[in-house]
């Protein structure tokens, strides 16, 4: 068992990782919720605490009744503006703190069997920070940690608060499909974007205090995933990115929480040597199943909207070429055709 230790104030070391992975996550249509509100303008204060706690499950109560499935927070949720500004407030705020916005999170989830991406300023065992995701799954238990792995130069060599940088992309497995985390400025580096392609979530969560625009539909192509952001500044919009880059749902200030649907039981494909399979599927399936077609850039998602029906079986079954293999096949068949000797020489 895998053991987490957070050093905040009292140094107090409990193992998060209290309950195994789901063997066999069942891709299905789920309720997603974003909370997207702005940080509570509280003094920097020990009573502050609480009504940190009490103003972000007044946000997420908006969206329980939606039954939701995953709840995604904005980053640094509970970092006072008043401590943002001032690095030494805010180390000094982030020890107060200690672990009991994360603890009422998980007790939130508990409550309400569905998993919370908090995102936070932690204290490091050495007394550093790091900022950082946790995924809480349905028991109340931190099933993963995700640090930061390009916070801004403003962040890492700040002399009273410093970042600590992550070293890598992080997916953990949830009961509906792999869930990976990126951080605000991280959107940026096409090298953690691929390191989360090569590990093929299902969901990647982006907690931020900036939107990143088309970059997010670059990241959900890129890893074919969907992308759901949670921003906590009133100007940018929550958005959901489904996985061949399309722009499902995007709220601004009007709608700053908001819960969408989505499908893990699906695939990208390209439309080359795909395409007139659909009306075979369609025939068997009808709409078990739905094609969805962004337009304009050839790749598409197959979804299944039958949990009992897996995506890969149809693909398997009609002979579908994922968009991946696709384009290895492509990059192949190019370098064999670079090495071919032309007729005569």
């Amino acid at each position: 068992m895998k053991r987490i230790v957070f050093s905040c104030g009292l140094l107090a070391a409990f193992s998060v990782f209290g309950a195994p992975s789901p063997e066999a996550p069942v891709r299905r249509e789920i309720a997603v919720s974003v909370i997207g509100l702005q940080r509570p303008e509280y003094p920097v204060a020990e009573e502050s605490v609480e009504r940190v706690i009490e103003y972000w499950k007044r946000g997420m109560d908006r969206e329980i009744g939606n039954r939701p499935d995953l709840i995604v927070l904005p980053e640094c949720c509970d970092t006072l503006p008043a401590a943002s500004a001032d690095q030494a407030v805010k180390a000094r705020w982030t020890r107060m703190r200690g672990t009991r916005v994360l603890d009422a999170m998980r007790a939130y989830a508990n409550e309400h069997s569905c998993y919370i991406v908090y995102a936070s300023h932690r204290v490091r065992d050495d007394g550093r920070f790091a900022n950082s995701s946790f995924l809480v799954d349905r028991a109340g238990k931190v099933a993963a940690v995700y640090d930061k792995v390009f916070p801004t130069a403003g962040e890492a060599e700040s002399g009273e608060c410093p970042v600590v940088p992550g070293t890598e992309a992080v997916v953990a497995d949830t009961d509906f499909g792999r869930v990976g985390f990126v951080i605000c400025f991280d959107l940026n580096f096409t090298e953690l974007m691929k390191q989360y392609a090569a590990k093929r979530p299902d969901v990647l969560v982006f907690s931020s205090m900036f939107d990143g625009d088309f970059l997010q539909r670059n990241w959900a192509r890129e890893c074919q995933s969907y992308v759901v952001s949670s921003t906590g500044l009133s100007i940018l919009p929550g958005r959901v990115i489904g996985p061949a880059g399309e722009e499902l749902r995007n709220e601004n200030y009007y709608m700053p929480t908001f819960t969408a649907k989505i499908n893990t039981n699906c695939r990208v494909l390209h439309l080359d040597f795909n395409r007139d399979k659909f009306p075979a599927v369609i025939a068997k399936y009808g709409r078990r199943v739905e094609f969805r077609n962004p337009g304009g850039v050839g790749t598409f998602t197959l979804l299944s909207h039958d949990p009992a029906l897996p995506v890969d079986e149809v693909m398997r079954e009609f002979g579908l070429e994922p968009f991946t293999d696709y384009m290895i096949r492509s990059r192949t068949v190019r370098e064999t055709s670079l090495r071919r000797v032309a007729p005569g020489r």
